[in-house]
């Protein structure tokens, strides 16, 4: 049962209120040109009035079709589906997360479920959005308030194995780390897809973030997981950015020489001494370049590209990476972020490290937790 104290009593059934401020008591651009806001304009009368949106402002569109009165669920259904649920507010825009069980022994998360009576009894109705039925199941989603901090980091105390995943997680890895995400979770969330999205204040859906993992050590699991990954340099393979990559390419080496010297980056300040802990990041990648390794794209001209080609340790390297590197991250110009997936190289061997994501701007990156490896 989930108790009543714990959680925030504000009313869930409405879309939160977009945080409306007067242009008088704005500052100008000028003083504040990083404030993430979005400008509106709205006619009254004959004047047009200015005013102007907090960007993470959202409506979550799809809760509205849900039957708001759980008493109603028919009596023929074989159970009710919890589908705990929080809207992130703390990355770049605001992304949905959904609770699932996880059991350690069968590494699976799978959703939780109740019996017809034993939901109907339950208490906090005040946190219940609403139900909507499905294949002889009915689904009641429980909004968790992820403003009220205590009530959220308490939730494992109450759920426990509790486990949220994010959209991408859902729908296209199908895993949380090394566990998997049960088949009718998948199946749920794939013929109802409505419920993943989330819109701004005029209705456009804000972008899904994608997962992505770094590797640490235990001593800065904390400092990660608080203020991010650290920017990489040119000596990275892609210039100054921020690296992730795959659960599973984390926890595996690359076997190819080339594939070792292009992943280094992914275990910044790694002590091999210390508790290794794995952090899981969401990535905000916008506008993403892919590389391909194409005999038409332009080639890496930097000056440590070229200092490579210059000494024989590094020559067969570099010369192979040439359309693959970019260590002056000219990417910045036209993207948001590039992503490597496995290649073939110009001697038709393959390159092993993907997938790799590198991200521009440090708010395009937001830890969700680390687990150590």
């Amino acid at each position: 049962m989930l108790p009543c104290s714990v959680f925030s009593t504000t009313n869930v059934d409405e879309a939160p209120s977009p945080c409306v401020v007067d242009d008088d008591i704005v500052s100008s651009d000028d003083d504040q040109e990083d404030d993430p806001v979005i400008v509106d304009d709205y006619q009254m009368n004959d004047a047009v009035r200015h005013t102007k949106i907090v960007n993470k402002s959202y409506i979550y569109i799809a809760s509205d079709m849900l039957n708001p009165d759980i008493d109603l669920i028919s009596r023929d259904v074989e159970c009710v589906v919890i589908m705990l649920y929080k809207i992130n507010t703390d990355g770049k825009s605001p992304f949905l997360e959904f609770g699932l069980n996880s059991d350690p022994d069968t590494k699976e998360c799978y959703f939780m479920e109740l019996s017809r009576e034993d939901a109907c009894q339950l208490e906090s109705r005040e946190l219940m959005k609403g139900f909507m039925e499905h294949n002889n199941k009915a689904y009641l989603f429980i909004h968790i308030d992820n403003e009220h901090r205590v009530g959220v980091q308490m939730m494992p105390w109450f759920v426990p194995g509790i486990q949220f995943a994010v959209v991408d997680e859902l729908m296209n890895t199908h895993t949380i780390y090394d566990y998997r995400i049960d088949t009718q979770v998948v199946d749920y969330f794939d013929d109802n897809r409505h419920f993943l999205f989330l819109h701004d204040t005029d209705y456009n859906v804000y972008e899904i973030p994608c997962v992505g993992y770094v590797k640490t050590d235990h001593r800065n699991s904390r400092f990660t997981q608080v203020f991010g990954t650290e920017r990489e340099d040119t000596s990275s393979f892609l210039g100054s950015g921020f690296y992730f990559t795959s659960y599973d390419r984390m926890t595996m080496n690359p076997s190819s020489s080339i594939g070792k010297y292009l992943q280094t980056m992914l275990c910044n300040t790694c002590d091999v001494s210390q508790n290794m802990v794995i952090c899981r990041f969401l990535m905000f990648l916008g506008n993403m370049k892919v590389i391909l390794n194409h005999p038409d794209d332009s080639v890496d001209s930097s000056f440590t590209k070229e200092t490579m080609l210059e000494h024989n340790d590094t020559r067969h390297h570099a010369k192979m990476t040439m359309r693959i590197t970019d260590h002056d991250a000219t990417w910045h110009t036209t993207h948001d972020s590039v992503y490597v997936g496995n290649l073939v190289l110009d001697d038709d061997s393959e390159l092993d490290i993907g997938p790799i994501w590198a991200v521009k701007e440090h708010d395009q990156q937001l830890c969700l937790e680390y687990r150590v490896s």
